[in-house]
């Protein structure tokens, strides 16, 4: 059963299967060595989510896993006109502080997408 998965149990639930987003989060986090650090590109509504994603975000959050948040503009990625977050995840944090950026007004305004620069990167 998954919510014995070692991936999940520290958790105690299970990401709903219509919005694995927060599953596929757990496992990344689960392969991190104790100095590893994870870039994860997730959707907005991973913020809102009640139940068991409120549960997970508030795991991640008290056992100091949570870095960095970004946040992206719309339309970068191929597929999707969505804003999107990235989600920096370290199991080896020594604050407790979790830094965000606004970085959804850095683009290029190209063809049918947003692009990033290496000046919107830096």
């Amino acid at each position: 059963m998954l919510i014995n998965d070692e991936r999940f149990a520290p958790v105690g639930v299970l990401a709903p299967k219509s919005k694995a987003d927060f599953a596929f989060v757990l496992h990344a986090l689960s392969y991190l060595s104790s100095k590893g650090r994870a870039a994860i590109v997730c959707f907005p509504s991973i913020f809102y989510r009640g139940r068991s994603g409120q549960k997970i975000r508030q795991y991640l959050v008290e056992n100091n896993y949570v870095e960095t948040v970004i946040s992206l503009a719309s339309n970068l990625f191929y597929g999707t006109t969505i804003a999107v977050n990235i989600h920096v995840l370290a199991k080896n944090k020594k604050e407790t502080t979790t830094q965000f950026i606004d970085a959804s007004s850095l683009f290029k305004k190209e063809t049918n997408n947003n692009v990033l620069l290496d000046t919107h990167i830096e």
